[in-house]
């Protein structure tokens, strides 16, 4: 049976290009996937397409977010591991399910796990892939790789055993042979991805260790290498600038933070093709709101937020493709937050076209996914919103769930209040 033809029409289109918007534009949509996009005189609909009004409406790709916990640090204190030690490995797996259906409700319908332990966000992927949960669609690095009292351990926080039902979000390796090890062990639980903790960040009680290298540039080269061998790519959390040359020439795909970044390190990562995924959201709130965190995290964002806009700059001037990524699931950042993220990269300089293709079609290309979602053309997957109002004259709009009437997922729809079907 041929699936209805839906076409979404006299709306005004941003493709995910970065060029300026089709106005009067219409979609037409058949099962899963675009069929065609265009102005209203090239497109020819067919008497049993469904139509649907869109005037007044803007329609963009579905969107993403490279950098997301989905299992929530959700309190503001180190000393229980951010939250962790609230629930075991089975709580967390049913708290997973939440944060799926809150991100995708706000309108971000891919995003990439940049680790949770007990292959939470794997099994939670492939849910979501039968049907079973509803959620983005999800690239999952499963566990992240850190030597041990690496930024990602909490362990050096909580000092006592509050994990003993709790797998911890970084697999602990030290060493070239632990870290060969641990990148096999992500394969084989089904990561997408494979993340590396390559240095300190934000969020540590010890100030000293926001430039702390976390594994050798030997280390780097053996899990970026073995993991290359299983046609998974690397993404590195890092932000001192020698650290991150390390991490570039041993050749990881994303940098993510990338705080300290000078112009050679980000005229290299262009040179190399590799993706900035900067998470301006997270060091922007920890620095500007009455968080609760301990004063030296406080005083650590403040310094990264000021010295992340200058890295955001010259990435935009140097032509380095930036990725929206927000660390939701970290304190302060609620699931869904890709569109504080694109405002956030609107203040600090971007174009409104710009930063809705940041957040969708550059993240497309950032994960290595850009052949199937990302953008507004024929043959790509249908993922996308219909949002009230002009969002290039106001992305703000993005974040009222209210004005965002239609969210196609993988062509199904998951939110209609235009036809109330």
């Amino acid at each position: 049976m041929t699936e209805k033809k839906i076409a979404l029409i006299s709306a005004i289109i941003y493709d995910g290009k970065a060029k300026m918007p089709i106005f009067g534009g219409v979609v037409v949509i058949q099962g899963k996937r675009i069929l065609a996009v265009g102005e209203r005189d090239q497109i020819s609909l067919d008497n049993d397409t469904e139509v649907i009004d869109c005037v007044d409406r803007s329609i963009l790709p579905g969107l993403m977010d490279a950098h997301v916990h989905m299992v929530p640090y959700d309190e503001n204190n180190p000393y229980t591991a951010f939250g962790l030690t609230r629930h075991s490995n089975v709580g967390w797996a049913i708290e997973s399910v939440s944060s799926a259906r809150k991100t995708v409700e706000a309108g971000t319908t891919t995003v990439r796990d940049v680790g949770t332990g007990a292959n939470i966000t794997v099994e939670l992927r492939d849910a979501i892939n039968r049907g079973s949960v509803e959620g983005p669609r999800i690239l999952s690095c499963n566990r992240g790789i850190g030597i041990t009292g690496s930024h990602g351990d909490s362990f050096k926080h909580t000092r006592f055993e509050g994990f003993q039902n709790i797998e911890h979000e970084v697999r602990f390796a030290d060493g070239i042979d632990e870290a060969i090890k641990a990148v096999r062990e992500q394969v084989v639980a089904g990561a997408d991805w494979i993340k590396i903790f390559a240095s300190g960040g934000a969020l540590e009680t010890d100030p000293s260790r926001l430039f702390a290298h976390e594994f050798s540039p030997e280390e780097l080269k053996a899990v970026v290498d073995e993991a290359s061998r299983s046609g998974k790519s690397c993404a590195a959390h890092c932000l001192p600038d020698d650290q991150m040359k390390n991490c570039i020439n041993a050749g990881v795909r994303t940098i993510e933070h990338g705080v300290f970044a000078k112009r050679d390190t980000i005229q290299l990562m262009k040179e190399k093709n590799i993706s900035l995924v900067p998470t301006l959201l997270p060091y922007y709130l920890f620095a500007t709101l009455e968080t609760g965190l301990p004063d030296v995290t406080v005083e650590a964002a403040k310094r990264a937020t000021k010295a992340h806009q200058e890295v955001f700059r010259i990435a935009r001037e140097l032509g380095v493709n930036i990725a929206n990524g927000t660390d939701a699931g970290a304190p302060l950042v609620p699931y869904g937050s890709a569109t504080k993220e694109l405002e956030l990269m609107v203040k600090f300089g971007m174009t409104p076209e710009e930063a809705i293709a940041a957040s969708t079609s550059g993240t497309a290309k950032a994960l290595g996914i850009d052949q199937n979602v990302g953008t507004l053309e024929e043959g790509k997957v249908a993922d996308l919103l219909v949002v009230d109002g002009d969002v290039g004259k106001d992305v703000k709009i993005l974040q009222d769930e209210k004005k965002i009437k239609m969210i196609f997922n993988k062509g199904r729809i998951i939110k209609d209040v235009l036809t109330h079907r």
